[in-house]
């Protein structure tokens, strides 16, 4: 009874658990974007580059401003003697007069404020240049999203096409095993020879190999979904969408280059660090000018060594000055700094250019695939007609002994390979569209 009990409790454990290991999702492709898109380890890096950004966009604007310090001091000197004056003596006059008592605990409390009111343009370059990267970091963010998102439907268009290829294959499998049924008959029959029905058996043991390693391509084609959805590996994805080939109006590509160009996020990255590096030559440049502080402070001290003579009581003092100060010679060094920001500004010219080159090349690029796949389509479609029609005829020729073992094998192996072309030039479309959408990010 007690055996009982344990196997009990094992069980009530061990189901749910592998219930939970088999949970069941449901994903159509927006689904599917839609959970990548917030789970994604990348984006969300990028996202925190772009805070990173924020903040020192926020720290430079920060030096515009006055700043306020305050400090506190407390010291305990050595005994010394006073400092004292002696006069010649008179009736009613004291001879000796202290002029510097000996206060050995001193105390202090210190208000600072200080303005800066020119810096030869190194404040507001600084500026300029903290914003425009950040607004590059922005488009770069952007940029990741796109990228993302196309390896997310990618990997599951993927996954669509290898669970599909395997249901052609599983088809193809029976249609072998029904032919092979029938072709023991006809050797039964003395209508078929023993090698032909060796043919069949060895169809039949190629077409189970390729079984297997649609299977195992499956298999992959989901874990590498999940990945980029993170979610647990035991999670059986079922795909909802289906293809949908459509014939889009064709802009042309000359108007699709033009749109890449302005709405590409990287280029913006781009060209905003060319700003940012314009920016940096002019924080080079403010090594030329002086700079002019405006400087406030406020002593609350005891004694205070700006009252004479000195007391041991809290006294208050303050000041309120300008402070200039300018370089007039340090080797050449704002010099070098100033060409050391051109050369960067120039590099990032150049990058820009080099940029738009590859963006058009890559934009022809996606557009010709696009072309090249939309016609693999409709040669595919055609060719399972055909193929079908091929096989349907055969087979009832083959019934009737007006055809050979082997056209009808041809004919099995020629539907399989037209139902697998056309479902690689259904995926290779959608594909070639979502890659032509990043390329120009319509």
């Amino acid at each position: 009874m007690r055996i009982y009990s344990i196997l009990l409790i094992l069980l009530l454990i061990v189901i749910p658990n592998s219930l939970k290991a088999q949970e069941h999702l449901r994903l159509t492709e927006k689904d599917a974007i839609e959970l990548g898109l917030s789970s994604s380890v990348s984006l969300h890096s990028s996202r925190m580059a772009v805070d990173g950004a924020e903040a020192t966009r926020n720290e430079a604007f920060t030096r515009f401003l006055p700043t306020l310090s305050a400090s506190a001091s407390y010291t305990r000197t050595s005994n010394v003697q006073p400092f004292e004056v002696e006069l010649p003596a008179l009736p009613t006059v004291p001879s000796k007069f202290v002029i510097s008592p000996t206060i050995r605990d001193r105390y202090g409390l210190n208000l600072n404020l200080t303005q800066p009111l020119f810096t030869g343009f190194a404040l507001t370059n600084s500026y300029k240049s903290a914003s425009a990267l950040t607004s590059a970091q922005q488009y770069e963010f952007s940029r990741d999203s796109v990228d993302t998102e196309l390896a997310i439907r990618t990997a599951y268009w993927n996954l669509y096409l290898a669970g599909d290829l395997k249901v052609i294959i599983d088809e193809s499998v029976k249609l072998i095993e029904t032919h092979l049924t029938d072709a023991n008959n006809f050797f039964e029959q003395g209508l078929l020879t023993r090698n032909d029905v060796l043919k069949v058996e060895t169809e039949l043991s190629q077409m189970r190999l390729e079984q297997i390693q649609a299977e195992s391509r499956e298999r992959l084609a989901s874990l590498s979904l999940k990945k980029l959805l993170r979610i647990p590996s035991s999670t059986v994805i079922e795909i909802i969408s289906k293809p949908k080939v459509t014939i889009s109006n064709d802009p042309g590509i000359d108007s699709l280059i033009e749109i890449g160009m302005k709405k590409r996020s990287d280029l913006s990255a781009v060209r905003e660090k060319v700003r940012a590096a314009k920016a940096s030559v002019g924080m080079a440049r403010s090594g030329w000018y002086p700079k002019l502080m405006l400087t406030a402070n406020y002593q609350y001290m005891r004694p205070n060594p700006r009252v004479l003579p000195a007391v041991d009581q809290w006294d208050e003092t303050w000041d309120v000055g300008l402070a200039l100060t300018f370089d007039i010679w340090n080797w050449e060094r704002t010099k070098h700094q100033t060409r050391r920001a051109s050369a960067a500004l120039a590099q990032a010219r150049d990058g820009l250019e080099q940029l738009r080159d590859a963006v058009e090349l890559e934009i022809n690029s996606q557009y010709l695939d696009l072309i090249a796949a939309q016609q693999s389509v409709e040669v595919a479609t055609a060719g399972v007609r055909q193929a079908e029609e091929s096989y349907r005829v055969t087979k009832d020729k083959f019934g009737v002994d007006l055809a050979s073992n082997t056209d009808l094998l041809d004919a099995e192996v020629a539907l399989l390979r037209a139902r697998t072309n056309l479902t690689r030039a259904t995926v290779n479309q959608i594909l070639a569209e979502a890659k032509l959408r990043r390329a120009v990010e319509m």
